[in-house]
Formats: structure tokens, C-alpha cells, sequence
């Protein structure tokens, strides 16, 4: 069986001889950190990765505001949404083809059992310019599956059925890791 880590630490290895690092993001092989209900700490994660910009015509009634009542941010961390039960309020990542980094603060219906992100753009030129593309993250922190949970579940009486699938698949994952001998 190959060992995908390997792999990619001797690519990882190569690119350095070459000195062709600098065309492409560090890959941090430290580790990311492990956090109490989160997901074994994998490093790399392929997804699907779509842009949102701040605009009602993305947002609704939630213009300019993350899912935690916080605005959107853009810069050196730059605000994401995703499925919370993939990837936990607060998960920092690196798009390795971007080298940009972005944490999950917000969620949407369109990520609800998928992994996939939306990644906030400060403009529709620029969100449109992204479009879809197929990424692979580099987990630099994993989120907080607790607190995903508390902050769901006060929501998922709502009318929004996707609320209630990440709440169901949160509580499922947190049991489940009970469950797991330590």
C-alpha cells in the first residue's frame, strides 16, 4: 500500500532540489493541531472549492456577515464557509494552489454534505473570476466540533433543513468519538 504522506513529503523533497518551492505554497508537515471532537488531523483534504462576494445577491439578508454575526473578512485570514460537520467553525486553512489562508466562520446551504468551500471575495469580478475549482487544502488548524454544534443546534428549529442535516451528522460525530477507545 503507498503512503500518500511519503509521496507527497518526496515531492515535497524533489521540488526543494529543484528549487522550485517558490512556485508553490510551504506544505507545513508539522501538523496540524489537534482539537478535542475534531477529525483526525489530516493534512492535505481535496475539495471543491466555489467564491461568494459580500453582496445580497450572495448573502440575502446576511450582506457583509458571517454565519457567527461577525463581518466578512479579507486579508491575511480570509473568511470561508462550509459544511460544519466537514469542517468545523473556526478550521483554518491554505489553498495550496493560492497559498491564501481562510477560516471557516460562515456556512451555506449549498456545502451541506459535501466537502466543499466557499471562499469570500471582496468582489463579484472577483468571485466570478474564481468561479469552481477543484483545490487541495492544507489543514493548518481543524475547528471545534462542540461549538459548531451549540451554535447549530440553537438554529435548528429553523425552517432551514440544512442546519438540521449538520446538527444530526455533528451530534452522530461526536458520539461516535465516545464511543472510540482513547
Amino acid at each position: 500500500m503507498i503512503n500518500c504522506n511519503n509521496v507527497l513529503r518526496s515531492f515535497a523533497a524533489l521540488l526543494a532540489v529543484l528549487g522550485l518551492t517558490g512556485l508553490l505554497p510551504q506544505i507545513a508537515w508539522a501538523g496540524a493541531k489537534a482539537v478535542p471532537g475534531a477529525p483526525a488531523p489530516e493534512k492535505l483534504v481535496s475539495a471543491k472549492a466555489s467564491a461568494y462576494s459580500s453582496g445580497t445577491a450572495c448573502n440575502g439578508q446576511w450582506a457583509r456577515r458571517t454565519a457567527i454575526d461577525t463581518p466578512l473578512r479579507s486579508g491575511e485570514v480570509t473568511s470561508a464557509a462550509a459544511d460544519w460537520s466537514k469542517f468545523p467553525l473556526g478550521t483554518k486553512f491554505r489553498v495550496v494552489e493560492t497559498g491564501r489562508v481562510y477560516q471557516v466562520d460562515d456556512y451555506g446551504s449549498a456545502m451541506v454534505g459535501k466537502v466543499k468551500v466557499d471562499l469570500y471575495t471582496p468582489s463579484t469580478s472577483e468571485m466570478n473570476h474564481w468561479g469552481v475549482r477543484n483545490v487541495t487544502l492544507e489543514i493548518i488548524a481543524w475547528g471545534n466540533r462542540e461549538k459548531s454544534l451549540a451554535l447549530l443546534a440553537s438554529r435548528s428549529a429553523s425552517r432551514f433543513g440544512y442546519i438540521r442535516k449538520m446538527v444530526a451528522s455533528l451530534r452522530e460525530q461526536l458520539e461516535e468519538s465516545k464511543r472510540r477507545p482513547s
